[in-house]
């Protein structure tokens, strides 16, 4: 080994080249991840579609229609379908359009149940045209449907006591607007949208009828039946005698509303064969099997020669005459109040209260 002998040093030229080589490096590579970042960005700006509605959707989805706030289903609207829930007037799709404008929105109303009944529809409705009596048919099942709905709706009134005349058709209204659809086939045409009041007056009668026929049903089996009728009058005035008859069903007692009919005069001839002909002609039962006659003890009705009962009786032997209880209780309570003066005073005050 030489000790004395020293390596020599690196000149100036080769440091100051082996720095700049660096820099020049790291320069070139920080380029070369900016161009490359540069282009992936464009790349993925490329891929990205913008907001908004894609006319491409309409390849999968036929259907669907662009408007100015969104997009709505144009099958749904033909065959005027909404989700049960929805209410009317207030339907996405239908009624408004849908403004989540994405893919999935179209997927989930594609797989909806209103969508569903609108597609069945329409390939009803593109159908050969051959098959005339199954539209028919079809379009008379819808209205059929549409009344009873509108029956449903004049009953529900009845039984509340409510008045149906006024309050049919905001009734219809209101289920309309809760999404109720069927109701909307209840027109069939200009003269036949069953709204009148004669439509109204004409479907109470038939339910009556037939409410009134299920129960003479049950009375003509009933080995037995008796009868309550009373007096009364209309808001013309006009005399009329209500019928409540009382029967046997699986061995349970019964008591309905048969009936009430109007009177030329209050006479008990007249009371008689209107009552008669009413439970033989009109009703077809038999006077036989009426065991007993409930009235409100008024001599025209108990009088012991010419009265109602005595008349009846005389028809059917076996006829039970019942004074009614509550008239009963009145009339006593009436005849008892006469001799306190502090009730006779109070009665007074209120029937001036009731005519003033």
């Amino acid at each position: 080994m030489n000790k004395g002998k020293k390596r020599p040093a690196p000149s100036s030229l080769s440091i100051k080249s082996f720095f700049m080589s660096n820099v020049v490096e790291t320069v070139s590579n920080s380029d070369n991840d900016q161009v490359t970042s540069s282009s992936e960005t464009v790349q993925r700006a490329k891929k990205q579609r913008l907001s908004g509605f894609d006319p491409k959707w309409k390849n999968d989805f036929p259907w669907v229609k662009e408007v100015e706030d969104g997009m709505m289903c144009t099958l749904c609207i033909r065959h005027q379908k909404r989700p049960k829930k929805a209410a009317f007037g207030n339907a996405t799709w239908v009624d408004k359009p849908c403004t989540w404008l994405v893919k999935d929105a179209l997927r989930r109303h594609e797989r909806s149940d209103s969508h569903d009944e609108a597609r069945a529809f329409e390939a009803g409705r593109l159908a050969p045209s051959n098959n005339v009596e199954a539209a028919v048919e079809e379009a008379n099942s819808l209205h059929t449907k549409a009344r009873v709905s509108a029956f449903r709706n004049l009953y529900w009134l009845m039984k509340r006591e409510m008045p149906h005349t006024t309050n049919y058709l905001p009734l219809n209204e209101l289920c309309k607007l809760q999404g109720a659809n069927i109701l909307n086939n209840l027109h069939q045409g200009e003269n036949n949208k069953g709204e009148s009041q004669r439509f109204i007056q004409e479907a109470v009668l038939t339910m009556g009828n037939l409410i009134r026929q299920s129960i003479l049903d049950d009375v003509k089996v009933s080995p037995w039946y008796s009868i309550m009728i009373d007096e009364t009058t209309d808001i013309t005035v006009v005399s009329e005698m209500i019928i409540y008859i009382r029967y046997l069903k699986d061995g349970v007692s019964k008591t309905d509303f048969i009936g009430i009919l109007p009177l030329p005069d209050g006479k008990a001839d007249t009371i008689t064969e209107t009552l008669v002909t009413f439970l033989t002609e009109d009703l077809g039962l038999q006077l036989e099997k009426m065991c007993a006659l409930g009235s409100d003890g008024a001599k025209v009705m108990v009088g012991r020669q010419n009265g109602v009962a005595a008349q009846l009786r005389r028809r059917v032997p076996h006829l039970v005459n019942n004074h009614c209880v509550a008239h009963r209780l009145a009339l006593a309570v009436g005849q008892a109040a006469k001799g306190v003066p502090y009730l006779q005073k109070f009665k007074d005050i209120i029937g001036d209260l009731h005519r003033f």
